[in-house]
């Protein structure tokens, strides 16, 4: 068996790790030709690697490698990425020939798309063209849905009750009549759902969907107790919120402070959830701070994590805790972006302290990365002044002149620099463009500065 064959192998058994190490071999060894940007491009697909598929095909296309095996593999694309138009242009391109499975894929795809553009008639006929030639539990559930659109319920039921036996597929049904808001059909299916937790847990779900929030509550309540689980707790939390029970939604959010991550509930969410807690109970600044703490430390993507704390923190102003957790929690494994992000809250608080030369310092670490963004100019210019840095406020403030907090730092600078030309020519083109009927936005700044200006020459 050669390489080429070895990593056919490999693809076709789901094998991605093993399949990716070969395909770089492949590439040491024989260069990027036509079957490394297929077969590469085969094993991103399969890990939802949509975006780098397509930069992959257009890279292929710079160098020569373009047909239909190409544009199947976009069409695949953009279908992933929810790209519709784009995946038909590419799927138009493509032709059905001796290649049985090949041909079943583009069909498979071509009903994706005729799904999701809601031309469900076309959707049904090239599913079934798949049907014709495989069994196909994913097929027929999506054929399900394009007949229940198209009023054949009795087909619907037929192919979703063909496969309502394997578990992910009963609750992709369920999903379907939640969105549906068919409780009949619903409780029909729901109760394939192997487990009481997770039956109840989409009972709740659906009731939450159709707003019966008494019900909802009747689902959640045995299971909560009896399983103590995040997810839940969120759902119990939803009824009183809506229904405004606010004594019974205090005491779940005392209890949910209390959970640990337990995998019902993506870390972010269960993060989210906690912090909602928190801002409701109104607990003291350094209670909040201890609980932050806490999550940080019961967090597994902890850089993720410290950037959703560090942003809370500041946003709700507890500026105190904020500057303690900014320096003393940061994570080794920042990424570049959360590392200029938490640059950026570092600024924000160092500005609010008023420590003009260690919010200077942040700046020149936050520059080292990107350009300052427009809403960081002007805080920028005024830390630069309040340095002295007359020059360089100057530069700063002189991108927007008819901005009143920026005029009034070049009036400022000007000043102190002995610029007295300079200054004058920006106070007449103030008034010649006040009197133009000019939107001169913060105009209060300069009025400001030239109060304390002429308080200073006294």
């Amino acid at each position: 068996m050669n390489l080429q064959q070895e990593i056919i192998q490999l693809i076709e058994n789901n094998n991605v790790e093993e399949a990716f190490y070969k395909i770089q071999q492949y590439q040491d060894e024989y260069g990027k030709d036509e079957f490394f940007y297929l077969a590469f491009s085969d094993i991103l697909l399969f890990q939802g690697m949509f975006d780098q598929v397509i930069l992959l095909i257009t890279e292929a296309g710079n160098d020569g490698y373009e047909n239909e095996l190409f544009y199947e593999r976009l069409a695949d694309a953009y279908v992933g990425l929810e790209r519709y138009e784009e995946a038909k242009k590419y799927l138009d391109m493509c032709s059905f020939d001796d290649d049985v499975q090949n041909s079943l894929h583009i069909s498979f795809l071509y009903g994706q798309v005729y799904l999701n553009q809601k031309e469900y008639q076309k959707a049904i006929s090239s599913f079934e063209d798949v049907l014709l030639e495989i069994d196909s539990d994913p097929i027929y559930y999506y054929a399900a849905i394009a007949y229940w659109k198209v009023k054949k319920y009795k087909r619907a039921l037929e192919y979703f009750d063909r496969i309502s036996g394997r578990e992910e597929i009963v609750e992709g049904i369920c999903d379907f009549f939640i969105e549906e808001k068919d409780e009949e059909h619903f409780l029909r299916y729901v109760e394939k759902i192997h487990g009481e937790e997770q039956k109840e847990y989409y009972k709740s779900d659906f009731y939450l969907s159709v707003k019966d929030y008494e019900k909802a509550e009747q689902c959640l309540i045995g299971i909560v107790k009896k399983y103590n689980h995040a997810a839940l707790y969120n759902q119990l939390l939803v009824v009183y919120q809506e229904t405004k029970q606010i004594k019974k939604q205090r005491s779940v959010e005392r209890k949910v402070l209390r959970l640990l991550p337990d995998g019902t509930m993506d870390e972010e969410s269960f993060v989210d959830m906690k912090l909602a807690a928190l801002l409701n109970l109104k607990y003291t600044e350094a209670t909040v701070a201890k609980y932050v703490d806490q999550m940080l430390e019961q967090s597994e993507q902890k850089n993720r994590v410290f950037v959703k704390l560090a942003s809370f923190l500041c946003s709700e102003e507890y500026y105190r805790s904020a500057f303690r957790f900014l320096y003393t929690n940061v994570p080794n494994n920042l990424s570049e972006e959360e590392y200029v992000f938490t640059t950026r809250l570092r600024i924000y608080v160092r500005l609010l302290r008023k420590e003009f030369g260690c919010a200077y310092k942040e700046f020149q670490e936050y520059l080292k990365y990107k350009p300052l963004e427009k809403d960081l100019e002007v805080d920028y210019a005024t830390t630069c002044l309040y340095l002295r840095h007359y020059e360089e406020a100057l530069k700063t403030a002189r991108l927007h002149p008819m901005d009143g907090r920026m005029a009034a730092i070049c009036l400022y600078c000007y000043n102190m620099l002995g610029k007295t030309e300079e200054e004058f020519a920006l106070l007449d083109q103030i008034n010649h463009d006040l009197d133009q009927g000019k939107e001169f936005k913060n105009i209060d700044y300069v009025i400001d500065a030239l109060d304390l200006l002429a308080h200073n020459e006294e």
